[in-house]
């Protein structure tokens, strides 16, 4: 199962639909949900709201616009109770949105552009990726650690569903973190690229980057997208990949579980799909 948009950046769960933001500016479900004449970066939602931002100082939550200082967005996420709203930008900032009234509550200075920006489960800390991985006190803002893996830019940050582990997908691999003590417990490096030879696919040797993960509602596996087109599921103690799904033509950007046995990706060639996993 699957349907077209143009170019997908993002997706978010917003109760029992699939949310996508796309480079066309058009933030769409089962139907258009709405269109800016820039291109969109991220799309989050909290229960029935949802929020969506990209090229612009301009963040559309529900119905208003909330405005960054400077520069555009790149990231959003709600904390778990919905009432603040992260917003990672270019300018080397995060900003911590009151929902309520739509003001910057406090910033986080992450030194380079936050590309990713996700809540632990219970709201205590969020984890940023720009140029590595932070874990901040999202009551004060403090900067509790930064994590320990080779440098690069950061493309999706996730905790799992019980907050114990923290994932950030980069260049060359993804690796997985103690959330509370920092220590690194996988790295996850996938090696193969999908070319297409008419509509046979061939697996070419040659690493490339990841720019999507997340793990399962029982955090013991690991899903992964990227420059290779293929959704893999990762075996988080041991590393080992257990599935493949092939058919994206491009990128992709996203992917998010629905539950323990369904998965959804979305694609820069412009496709959502829907996996069943064994």
């Amino acid at each position: 199962m699957m349907w077209l948009a143009a170019g997908i950046t993002s997706i978010a769960i917003a109760g029992n639909e699939v949310v996508s933001a796309s480079l066309d500016g058009k933030v769409r479900s089962k139907q258009l949900i709405a269109s800016k004449d820039y291109e969109l970066y991220a799309v989050t939602a909290s229960a029935n709201r949802i929020a969506f931002c990209g090229n612009s100082r301009d963040i559309n939550v529900g119905e208003r616009i909330f405005k960054i200082p400077a520069g555009w967005c790149l990231a959003l996420d709600f904390s778990p109770d919905g009432r603040t709203l992260a917003v990672g930008t270019t300018e080397k900032q995060v900003e911590l949105f009151d929902v309520a009234t739509g003001n910057i509550l406090r910033s986080l200075d992450t030194k380079w552009s936050a590309a990713a920006v996700t809540w632990s489960p219970d709201g205590k800390t969020i984890a940023t990726g720009a140029y590595g991985v932070a874990i901040w006190n999202a009551p004060d803002g403090s900067l509790l650690r930064n994590l320990e893996a080779p440098p690069g830019a950061i493309h999706a940050v996730v905790f799992s569903r019980d907050g114990a582990r923290v994932a950030a997908a980069g260049p060359k691999a993804a690796h997985i973190w103690n959330a509370a003590t920092g220590e690194l417990l996988r790295k996850i490096e996938p090696e193969g690229f999908v070319q297409f030879v008419g509509e046979k696919s061939v697996i070419e040797p040659i690493t490339v980057p990841l720019l999507s993960l997340d793990f399962s509602p029982d955090g013991k596996t690991l899903a992964t997208g990227g420059s290779d087109r293929m959704v893999r599921i990762w075996d988080v103690e041991s590393g080992k990949e257990l599935q493949r799904f092939e058919g994206h033509h491009a990128s992709i950007t996203a992917v998010r579980f629905l539950d323990a046995k369904r998965l959804v990706s979305g694609s820069l060639d412009g496709t959502i799909k829907f996996w069943t996993l064994k």
